[in-house]
């Protein structure tokens, strides 16, 4: 990824409602983004790296259109690199769980995404959107990117829609 693109992605900003000051989540059965002001710093090209290995499997994950994405977290330290599910009985509470798995690792990574199923509104409309926080460890801020998709449906096949964006951030988990 080259600088160019990350620039792009800096060009268009949200803020995740799902990491406000009290950490708390959405109520709603997925998590949603408003549209907002853009980031004042740019994460580094090997989060960017990590971010789109997630994104990529996200999209892989979602679209045959057979259910849910179920939250999972992508840790790298070096070359080594390990991923976890989160199954819970709502998504909202595998959200929780990934954050706290993160929090609670003994050894913090060097790079660290939650990736998870969402919701974008731009302009009062709602998209559905996959959702990636991506934190790495000697950044004290964490950043939120997200895909809008179409969905899979009886005769319409699933779509990436525009591309990928960089959300506002906030405070690291890595930092805690």
């Amino acid at each position: 990824m080259n600088y160019l693109s990350i620039f792009i992605l800096t060009l268009i900003s949200l803020s995740c409602k799902s990491e406000n000051k009290n950490d708390e989540l959405n109520s709603s059965p997925k998590s949603e983004l408003q549209l907002k002001t853009m980031t004042k710093t740019a994460p580094s090209e090997k989060l960017t790296t990590l971010v789109f290995k997630g994104l990529d499997h996200g999209v892989a994950s979602i679209e045959d259109g057979n259910g849910p994405l179920i939250p999972f977290v992508m840790i790298k330290t070096g070359e080594q690199m390990n991923m976890s599910r989160f199954m819970e009985e709502t998504l909202e509470e595998g959200l929780a769980q990934a954050k706290k798995y993160i929090v609670e690792l003994d050894e913090k990574p060097e790079l660290a995404i939650i990736v998870y199923d969402g919701l974008i509104t731009e302009n009062g409309k709602k998209h559905d959107a996959i959702l990636v926080n991506g934190y790495e460890k000697n950044d004290s801020k964490g950043y939120c990117f997200a895909q809008k998709y179409k969905p899979k449906k009886m005769l319409s096949p699933f779509k990436e829609i525009g591309n990928t964006v960089i959300v506002n951030q906030f405070e690291s988990i890595l930092e805690k």
